[in-house]
C-alpha cells in the first residue's frame, strides 16, 4: 500500500458508456462521511450516508443507510473485477462476482487531506435503475487517535503507586462487578490524593 496518497484518486469503471447526468438515477445527498484503513487491513474503506451527524463506523452501521466503498489503493485506476474492490448501497452491490448484472458503474474517490474527501459515483443496473452521488467535504478518520489524557499525567505525578495498581485492574480482560467496584475505589483514592496535593 502506498504510504503517501493525499490527493490521489481511485477510479473504477465497468463500462465505457457515458452516463446521462439527467437519467432516472436516485440522487444520494451525503451528509456524513467516515473512512478507515483498519476496517479491512490492506484496504481503505469509506462510508457515505445521507443521515446527518454520523461520526464513526458504529454509528454508520446502526443507521444502516450508507454508500460503502472499499479500494485497495488510492491514486491508481482499478477495476471492479478486482476481488479487493467493493461499491454498495442498499440493494446495489457492485463487485467482481456481481459486475455482469450492471449496465455501468463509475466511482471516483479523492482524499485531498486526511479529513477531506471528494466522491463522485454513478451506478446503473440492467433495469435502468440505480443511484448517483457527488460529495466534497469533511470525512472522519476512524479510529480516532486520542491524545494521552492530561489527568493521567497528573495522577502519575501525585499518586503513581495507585495509578499503577488501577492500570493493572482495567487493562486486558473483561471485568466482573466486584472488579469494577475495586477500580472505582482505586480511582476515588487517586482523586483524594490529587486533591490533597492541590491544597497549599
Amino acid at each position: 500500500m502506498q504510504s503517501s496518497f493525499w490527493g490521489g484518486a481511485a477510479t473504477l469503471a465497468c463500462s465505457n458508456a457515458a452516463l446521462d447526468p439527467d437519467s432516472g438515477l436516485a440522487k444520494v445527498e451525503v451528509k456524513s462521511a467516515v473512512w478507515s484503513a483498519a476496517e479491512n487491513p490492506g484496504s481503505y474503506t469509506f462510508w457515505f450516508s445521507p443521515t446527518e451527524g454520523l461520526g464513526d463506523v458504529k454509528a454508520m452501521t446502526l443507521a444502516d443507510d450508507y454508500i460503502k466503498v472499499v479500494v485497495k489503493e488510492l491514486g491508481e485506476s482499478i477495476s471492479l473485477n478486482s476481488e479487493d474492490a467493493l461499491l454498495s448501497y442498499g440493494k446495489y452491490n457492485v463487485q467482481a462476482s456481481t459486475l455482469a448484472g450492471f449496465a455501468s458503474a463509475e466511482l471516483s474517490v479523492v482524499l485531498p487531506s486526511e479529513n477531506t474527501v471528494k466522491l463522485s459515483v454513478r451506478v446503473e443496473g440492467a433495469d435502468g435503475e440505480g443511484f448517483a452521488s457527488d460529495f466534497h467535504g469533511f470525512c472522519t478518520k476512524c479510529p480516532v487517535e486520542q491524545e494521552p489524557a492530561r489527568t493521567l499525567r497528573f495522577f502519575a505525578y501525585c499518586a503513581p503507586d495507585i495509578l499503577r495498581e488501577a492500570t493493572l485492574y482495567v487493562s486486558g480482560i473483561e471485568k466482573t462487578a466486584k472488579e469494577r467496584t475495586d477500580v472505582m475505589a482505586l480511582l476515588l483514592k487517586i482523586l483524594a490524593r490529587c486533591l490533597d496535593a492541590a491544597v497549599p
